[in-house]
């Protein structure tokens, strides 16, 4: 195609050359230079027409300019599918993560969420979440969050989120309607693909306020199982409910705000609805109208602040995670996993530095080495819960690290200040302690103290 586009070219230019210095125009030198200038080109540019509208399929420029590349729309599209988690991208303060397993851990930068799991955020703390590379939440301090559910069908993606209690400042950017990020109150569904707003739901009332784009708010009814409103066939009673929830739905713009009181008739679940006309008018009788907003430069701060990570990054975490949770048995493979892990850690670190304009009150970055140790032991101790390795703390006496390893199956070195060396099982952490069972007995280890640990270690028995 190339080599044709060239021979075009060279034809094209070959024509307008004979026209213009023609014998025909020599034998006239005073006729008008614009004349035979412009008839020449107009009979080269037709003959340019006539070739490549009869010979060519499509223009070169075309063929590479403009057509989509069907290779990397595949490759996106597999990726995509793949992206069946959030991740949290910055911590401050204390929080906790209760996964769908039952196990728990501290909520810290470089976890990953799944459905079913549950998050809470104590006073003077938060969390910054992140699905795929359009979603970006900040979980507020003293809320409770969990994840509903995450769909993902080619590039369709739909995240929801039931806030039960505090407050989420969102970011949705998608180029794809289809895409969309809901967040349920209690009372409130706020439902958008595109925009900044902040959903609350404290003392029995939401609150859903919009800063940039376009947010869809409705009542929450319980009876519906948060399934759209408008899937819902109109033939059963559930049906007349959601036809009269749709009619309450209000189109939030920037600066715009819904305020939603709680009332008991929005928990009744289906069956227990003693007369659907009686219900279906009590919504109709509601009160849905937006008002105008305005918001402080603390909350304009909140949202600069919630920045996107780079979405390789954390596809290079979670490929690392992966492997970790497999059961291998190869200790050098092991310990370069995790060496890899906490570089990535580190970068995360880095990009987690707190924002001034937050005004929260936020823990000082020179402790973040000691957090990140806790992070790593609270993630390992998690995993050995969930795999069924985990064993508590024996009430007998353990002389040895042969007795200690047969015991728990495994052991831990850890380097701490001054070059000392700890070697025995962790049995436990919180904020500040490490509960390390050795040789001499169980020792209560301050985690500032810590400056690295090496899981899975083995030394040859006598």
């Amino acid at each position: 195609m190339k080599k044709n586009f060239i021979l075009v070219v060279n034809v094209f230019f070959k024509i307008f050359k004979i026209n213009v210095f023609s014998a025909k125009n020599k034998k006239h030198p005073n006729s008008s230079f614009r004349k035979v200038y412009t008839n020449s080109l107009l009979k080269s540019f037709a003959f340019f027409l006539i070739f490549t509208t009869t010979q060519c399929n499509k223009p070169y420029f075309w063929e590479n300019n403009n057509e989509p590349n069907q290779k990397a729309s595949k490759t996106d599209e597999s990726q995509i599918s793949k992206e069946k988690y959030l991740f949290i991208t910055k911590s401050i303060g204390e929080s906790k993560v209760k996964h769908n397993d039952k196990t728990e851990e501290k909520g810290s930068a470089g976890i990953f969420l799944y459905e079913g799991d549950k998050i809470t955020t104590e006073k003077n703390s938060f969390l910054d979440l992140q699905f795929s590379d359009e979603s970006m939440l900040r979980i507020y301090p003293d809320s409770s969050v969990s994840l509903d559910t995450i769909q993902t069908q080619g590039k369709s993606k739909k995240v929801s989120l039931s806030l039960s209690n505090g407050m989420i400042y969102s970011k949705a950017f998608s180029s794809f309607e289809t895409n969309k990020l809901s967040i349920h109150t209690p009372i409130l569904t706020t439902v958008s693909s595109g925009a900044e707003w902040i959903i609350s739901f404290i003392g029995n009332q939401s609150l859903a306020r919009v800063k940039f784009g376009k947010v869809i708010v409705y009542p929450r009814a319980q009876s519906l199982e948060d399934k759209d409103p408008m899937d819902i066939k109109t033939e059963s009673n559930v049906g007349k409910i959601a036809v009269a929830v749709s009619e309450k739905m209000l189109l939030l713009e920037a600066m715009q705000e819904f305020f939603l009181p709680y009332y008991p008739n929005f928990l009744l679940e289906a069956s227990k609805i003693e007369s659907i006309p009686n219900y279906t008018k009590w919504i109709s009788d509601l009160n849905v109208q937006s008002k105008p907003t305005k918001f402080s430069n603390t909350e304009i701060g909140i949202f600069n602040s919630i920045a996107l990570l780079d979405k390789k990054l954390i596809g290079e975490l979670y490929t690392i995670n992966q492997e970790l949770q497999s059961q291998i048995k190869d200790p050098k493979k092991m310990e370069d996993l995790e060496a890899k892990r906490s570089l990535l850690e580190n970068q995360l670190l880095k990009s987690a530095t707190p924002d001034e304009t937050n005004k929260i009150s936020l823990l000082s970055i020179s402790k973040k080495p000691k957090y990140a140790i806790s992070r790593s032991i609270s993630r390992r101790l998690s995993y050995y819960k969930r795999k069924g390795l985990y064993r508590r703390q024996s009430h007998k006496e353990l002389k040895s690290e042969s007795e200690i390893y047969d015991y728990y199956d495994r052991l831990e070195k850890l380097l701490l200040t001054n070059d000392r060396i700890e070697i025995g099982t962790i049995i436990s952490q919180d904020s500040s302690l490490i509960i390390l069972h050795t040789e001499d007995g169980i020792k209560r280890i301050p985690a500032e103290e810590v400056l690295e640990v090496t899981y899975d270690y083995y030394k040859p028995r006598p």
